[in-house]
């Protein structure tokens, strides 16, 4: 450190080390008297001697700066008066030195960590009073959130480096694994605990998953009741991208996240932090306690409604769900998916033979008779239906719109965190969708709805769609 203040013949010596090495040596009392008698003249065994100086002389003598120069820029060549009413005890003292000190060397750093908070409602901007997070995270997490709503971000989430509307000294950033070391770290790490104030007032949570609970499962929830007047969120249900519903929640979904929930298997720490709130929006919590009770309670009342409506001998299509504004069903059974319940049911059911049962049936059908006869098209269930318009088709035609085709998509494409894609796909691996749709391992009824736009985005290539039948003929 070639600074005028010290003498030049100890510019670069290792003053820190030199200090350890030497009260080694005193705890192991290999000290010469004399070497003894000179240290104790510098004091040098009071250990509480820097927080006397910090609690005495310096932070005193910071206080009344601002209040006598109207700011906290202190000039490094700034040294305290020898006169009231500076605290005697820095007079002489050189601050501005000592505060250029603290900001390139840390020091006293210990001494002034009961005054951090104190410091900073002065106004001093030091880089040891906010911490390493200051610079960049915070910053960060502002502007996300102002521009998300909420807090919850993806670990792999980088901050555009092509987006004007983040600073350039924040572009490229790794903002979501930072989130994830600081919730790793915890609140009681030092240089978390420099900003926790700022990451209250941004409503951060160091538990991801109550980040996710409160910013989208809560709201999606709220506004489910104030839609449809009640918690029976049918298992397919997907937060719609559009308002009303809550941006933050756009894509969650919901109904997969509520059976979890009824399940314990989901949420279990939340739902009993939050039970008061989720009581006062109406959440029910045994609608779907058990098979049983699902059956009892939901499934063999609408099927009685059902039958009377379409008569005794009349199937239930797979696809078929509960009308919510017909009031022959029981409210309870509002939206409910009881077409595909009862294809699950009769999957489990156990002790009957396969042709007792209503998919027994179908797999009476010869395996000949079914090769000769490709899979039927099935209507799509709403939900369904919602997801794959709302958030796997319109990914791939703004794939195909910024890069002319989907042809050529690589397999493992996460879709950006950023606009033209809808932020309910945010994060997704559209890779994958595509390569389950060209080896027709998924998405046969969507297949066999939208095969021309499929192709003309690229997504279907040439004999994808039939390798997909022949796929699903073997199974």
């Amino acid at each position: 450190m070639n600074d005028t203040l010290w003498p030049q013949g100890s510019w670069g010596y290792r003053l820190g080390y030199a200090v350890a090495k030497v009260k080694s040596k005193a705890e192991d009392q290999m000290l010469t008297p004399r070497e003894v008698a000179d240290l104790k003249n510098l004091d040098f065994f009071q250990e509480e001697l820097s927080f006397d100086m910090w609690r005495d002389a310096l932070m005193p003598t910071l206080e009344l700066y601002p209040t006598l120069y109207g700011d906290t820029f202190i000039a490094t060549d700034f040294v305290v008066p020898s006169k009231a009413p500076w605290p005697e005890r820095a007079w002489g003292i050189k601050l501005g030195y000592i505060v250029k000190s603290i900001n390139s060397n840390l020091i006293f750093r210990a001494e002034m960590e009961d005054d951090k908070q104190k410091l900073k409602e002065i106004g001093y901007e030091w880089d040891l009073l906010f911490g390493k997070w200051s610079k960049e995270l915070l910053p960060g997490l502002c502007l996300y959130k102002a521009k998300f709503g909420h807090c919850d971000i993806p670990s792999w989430w980088v901050v555009p480096t092509n987006d004007e509307s983040w600073p350039k000294a924040l572009r490229g950033y790794n903002l979501g694994k930072q989130v994830v070391r600081v919730r790793r770290d915890g609140r009681q790490n030092a240089d978390v605990a420099d900003v926790l104030t700022e990451l209250s007032a941004l409503g951060f949570k160091f538990n991801a998953f109550e980040s996710n609970f409160v910013d989208r499962v809560l709201p999606a929830l709220e506004m489910y009741a104030k839609i449809y007047g009640d918690t029976h969120v049918p298992q397919g249900f997907i937060v719609p991208s559009k308002s009303p519903w809550p941006q933050p929640s756009w894509g969650t979904k919901l109904g997969h996240t509520v059976r979890n929930i009824r399940n314990r298997h989901q949420h279990a720490e939340q739902v009993e932090l939050y039970r008061e709130h989720l009581e006062k929006i109406g959440f029910v919590w045994s609608i779907y306690k058990s098979t049983a009770a699902t059956k009892r309670d939901i499934v063999d009342p609408s099927l009685e409604v059902y039958k009377k409506i379409n008569g005794g001998s009349a199937e239930i299509p797979r696809s078929f769900v509960v009308p919510a504004d017909d009031s022959r069903y029981p409210d309870i059974a509002k939206s409910f998916e009881l077409g595909a319940w009862l294809a699950h049911y009769n999957k489990r059911t156990i002790g009957l033979l396969p042709f007792q049962t209503h998919d027994g049936r179908k797999k009476t059908v010869s395996t000949n008779s079914k090769l000769r006869h490709p899979c039927t098209k099935r209507n799509l269930s709403p939900h369904a239906e919602q997801y794959w318009k709302d958030v796997l088709l319109c990914s791939f035609q703004v794939y195909a719109k910024l890069h002319d085709s989907c042809k050529d998509m690589i397999d493992n494409f996460v879709v950006p965190h950023e606009e033209p894609y809808p932020q309910s796909a945010w994060g997704l691996n559209l890779g994958l969708r595509l390569r389950h749709l060209r080896h027709g391992i998924r998405y046969a009824n969507e297949i066999a709805k939208y095969k021309d736009e499929l192709e003309k985005l690229g997504v279907l290539l040439d004999g994808d769609a039939d390798a997909g039948v022949k796929y699903r003929e073997v199974r």
